[in-house]
C-alpha cells in the first residue's frame, strides 16, 4: 500500500521522466483511493488503470477521440507499468530508470 505522500512522490517522478504532460493530466490520489481508506493498494491502482483502458476502447469503438490526449498517453504508461510491476517498489525501480534513461538523453 502507499499513502497519498509517497503516491504524490511516485507521480512527481514519473512526471519527470514525461515532461511533456502537464500535470492536471494526471490521475490523483483520489482517482486510485477507491475505498476511499487513505491508501492506495496495488490492486486499487491496477484496478482504476485497468478501467481507464478499457473506457477508452470504448471509446474509440463508438467513434470517439481519434488520437489520443496526452492524458491517455500518460495512463497508457501508468497501466503498462503497472502491469509490468509486482508491486510498488518495482514501480519505483521503474521510474528510476526512466529517469536515469532522460538525463542520458539529454546529455
Amino acid at each position: 500500500m502507499i499513502s497519498r505522500s509517497e503516491f504524490g512522490t511516485y507521480i512527481r517522478n514519473y512526471m519527470k521522466a514525461y515532461p511533456q504532460i502537464a500535470e492536471h493530466e494526471y490521475p490523483t490520489f483520489d482517482d486510485f483511493d477507491m475505498n476511499r481508506d487513505g491508501l492506495v493498494t496495488f490492486q486499487e491502482w491496477q484496478e482504476y488503470l485497468k478501467m481507464q483502458q478499457e473506457q477508452e476502447k470504448q471509446q474509440a469503438a463508438t467513434g470517439g477521440a481519434h488520437q489520443q490526449s496526452k492524458q491517455q498517453q500518460a495512463l497508457a504508461g501508468l497501466y503498462e507499468q503497472g502491469q509490468q510491476a509486482q508491486g510498488f517498489q518495482s514501480l519505483y525501480e521503474q521510474i528510476s530508470r526512466a529517469q536515469q534513461q532522460q538525463k542520458q538523453v539529454r546529455r
